[in-house]
């Protein structure tokens, strides 16, 4: 047997346990991939079950599949589906339309590329609430002039109305946890 056999063999040997690893690496994260997000669901349907969750901003997907079920079932899914994909489309277009358009016309520097995570190195937050999100659209120059004067008036009242209807409803959590103890 020659040297170069024996290295042969002496490297493939090695590179067997390797290629078990990285399929034994690839199985695992597949399962896990899959796992995680029904185990969050299952613990979410527990939780509103159980009453420690409201079902009221995030149905558990008991509810969710239902309608699912029905719309399908009815042949109302793909009116919605439609109807949603042109809301995000369009949606997306004037945002992306508005931002270009400012930022060409202020001759706006778009800064460094961002290496790494953008996530970790952001210095400005989204709104993470209503009432926060529309204060900062109040107070936005640039939303002003892009949408107007007028309009922002009308769909800042608009959205607050919507804010306070949405408040006021007393929601299935505050009924089990303020209510039915009294």
């Amino acid at each position: 047997m020659s040297v170069t056999t024996v290295l042969s063999q002496d490297s493939e040997a090695k590179a067997a346990p390797a290629r078990q690893t990285a399929a034994l690496g690839a199985a695992a994260r597949l399962a896990l991939g899959l796992l995680l997000p029904l185990g969050l669901a299952l613990g979410w349907e527990i939780a509103v079950a159980a009453g420690l969750a409201s079902g009221r901003l995030l149905p558990p997907p008991s509810r969710i599949g239902a309608a699912l079920w029905t719309l399908a079932a009815s042949g109302e899914l793909w009116t919605h589906v439609e109807a949603t994909l042109i809301r995000v489309g369009l949606g997306f277009a004037f945002g992306a339309s508005a931002g270009i358009h400012h930022g060409i016309r202020e001759q706006i520097d778009p800064g460094a590329a961002i290496v790494g995570n953008g996530y970790e190195q952001a210095t400005e937050f989204l709104p993470t609430d209503w009432l926060t999100a529309l204060r900062a659209l109040e107070g936005s120059t640039w939303a002003r002039e892009a949408l107007g004067e007028e309009f922002l008036k009308v769909f800042l009242a608009i959205k607050k109305t919507e804010y306070r209807q949405f408040m006021g409803e007393v929601g299935e959590q505050d009924w089990r946890w303020y209510l039915n103890h009294a």
